[in-house]
């Protein structure tokens, strides 16, 4: 028998997208293996999280997984048009989270990058936000009959 990966989330089946991501946002900064807990086994809870929502975040791979299972899925299956590649989870649950949430660190407020934005050639391989330019205008003397007649 597989993984369950509806079960590792703590989902139902019919979970949509929202839900998933909301599952994994919930578990995700709960075990983050940075936060202090007690559990000694945190760091493969999380990598199960992050596998779970790997999986279950991507339209094709959920639909195989449905379908054939864990073990359908990391062995490829024939599709309609194509065989379909086997799934490989790529092993780093902190590359998922810092996808996810756009730094690797579970205690980064988010509201300060909102007030205090980075410039994206500060903010290195993290994702920063970039200030709006100013709107550039130019007067241009058309009369009505040229801007719509052309």
């Amino acid at each position: 028998m597989g993984i369950d990966y509806y079960g590792v989330l703590n989902i139902k089946k019919c979970a949509t997208k929202s839900e998933i991501k909301q599952a994994y946002r919930r578990l995700a900064l709960e075990f983050h293996p940075v936060k202090p807990q007690q559990d000694e086994g945190k760091h493969v809870t999380f990598s199960m999280i992050g596998e779970a929502y790997d999986v279950l975040s991507d339209n094709l791979h959920r639909a195989v997984y449905d379908q054939y299972g864990e073990e359908g899925l990391k062995a490829g299956v024939p599709g309609p048009r194509q065989y379909i590649q086997p799934y490989v989870y790529h092993g780093d649950p902190i590359r998922t989270f810092e996808e996810f949430f756009g730094t690797e660190n579970p205690f980064a407020n988010l509201l300060d990058v909102l007030i205090h934005p980075l410039p994206l050639h500060v903010a290195g391989n993290h994702i920063g936000i970039k200030k709006k330019s100013m709107d550039v205008s130019f007067p241009l003397p058309l009369t009505l009959n040229e801007v719509y007649y052309g």
